[in-house]
């Protein structure tokens, strides 16, 4: 009679040994994920309800996560963390200011560039920097994160023209 219940105690012993355990949230290493792509602009012409950039920079020592949305029509968003529930703000600019800004990306051969500029090694509390613009039918991508090598010298220079553009609203 003493061995029922040890063979079910066994059973259940056993039994448990195979259940499934709920997932565990991963333990943190220090190195922020990396960022989502941002999303891709259709190859129509641009229309005030069409963004004319898109720029995500990501990364750093607090990692900051912000996406910027600039409109032909001179609208400017921010979303900070745009992978969660992140801020938005909102500013308008001349729509002249939008059209100079994609004039000098142009200008600089932002439209030609290949789309990726990433190296091997992507550690170490660097800025990614993940830029598509449209002008017209042509729209381009391109990524490339700091130190990178064999970066185009126009690519640093439309990241310096893009961060020149959003430093008005930084303050």
């Amino acid at each position: 009679m003493s061995k029922i219940p040890l063979t079910i105690l066994s059973i259940c012993f056993l039994l448990s040994a195979c259940a499934t355990l709920p997932a565990q949230p991963p333990i943190s290493t220090g190195t922020p994920p990396p960022p989502s792509p941002i999303p891709t602009l259709a190859p129509e012409s641009a229309s005030p309800a069409e963004p004319a950039i898109l720029y995500r920079r990501s990364g750093g020592l607090a990692f900051r996560d912000e996406l910027w949305t600039i409109y032909p029509d001179g609208r400017v968003t921010k979303v900070i963390n745009p992978q969660g529930e992140g801020l938005e703000k909102e500013w308008q600019v001349p729509p002249a200011d939008v059209a100079a800004l994609v004039t000098r990306l142009a200008e600089l051969g932002f439209f030609e560039l290949t789309g990726s500029y990433m190296p091997l090694d992507t550690c170490c509390d660097r800025f990614t920097y993940d830029i598509e613009a449209r002008r017209g039918e042509q729209v381009n991508h391109v990524v490339t994160l700091d130190a990178a090598p064999d970066v185009p010298d126009e690519v640093w220079q439309a990241i310096d023209a893009l961060n020149a553009f959003i430093a008005q609203f930084e303050n």
